[in-house]
């Protein structure tokens, strides 16, 4: 069934769906939290990106590995800055902890954990550039090994599937809406001509 309102592609983003472009004069694609292409309405998704202010994705290249969910919890920890400072992913990871740890002891199970838009994007930028950091590397051995061995060939190029969606034990890990801030009220009195009088 085609979906036709702006609130229902709403629900889906909201859900862990996404939005994605598709190169082809603007149109956009709606995705469901398991990655499956939902028949929507053009006007109801860019009017729900709008409402959102959600950035539509970028869709992979053709013939690219498919996308795929990670488990935050899973993830290699980060080491610590130079400084000694904790870096910033281990920081949201630890929220998302004491959140997910705050419904276990109270015997619940969330249906998902929304994080701010700023920080969803930073969690799944970093696990990406650790996924093709990872790549990269086991890429850059398997090529000295071919130069080693004398074996000819094209290089190997990195292979590797991008994260599009994040869990925590089971739990998905979804984009919060983005709120604007309030502007500050200069409450001093506006001169007047008035003022000015003798």
């Amino acid at each position: 069934m085609k979906l036709t309102k702006m609130s229902d592609v709403v629900t889906i983003i909201r859900g862990g769906g996404s939005v994605r472009k598709t190169g082809q004069g603007g149109l956009l694609a709606l995705y469901d939290a398991d990655g499956k292409q939902v028949d929507a309405w053009q006007n109801a998704i860019k009017a729900a990106a709008t409402f959102l202010r959600y950035e539509p994705l970028d869709l992979p290249e053709p013939g690219a590995a498919a996308t795929t969910t990670i488990c935050l919890r899973a993830e290699p920890e980060r080491p610590v800055s130079p400084t000694g400072k904790q870096q910033k992913f281990e920081v949201l990871r630890g929220r998302v902890k004491e959140l997910a740890d705050y419904f276990r002891l109270a015997g619940k199970c969330p249906e998902r954990i929304s994080l701010s838009p700023a920080d969803f994007t930073y969690l799944l930028r970093s696990i990406n550039a650790r996924i093709r950091a990872d790549a990269r590397a086991v890429a850059r051995a398997e090529n000295e090994r071919r130069k080693a061995e004398g074996v000819r060939g094209k290089r190997v190029k990195p292979a590797y599937v991008e994260a599009c969606a994040m869990t925590w034990a089971g739990i998905p890990l979804v984009e919060g809406p983005t709120y604007s801030k309030h502007r500050s009220v200069d409450l001093t009195p506006t001169p007047t001509t008035s003022a000015l009088a003798p």
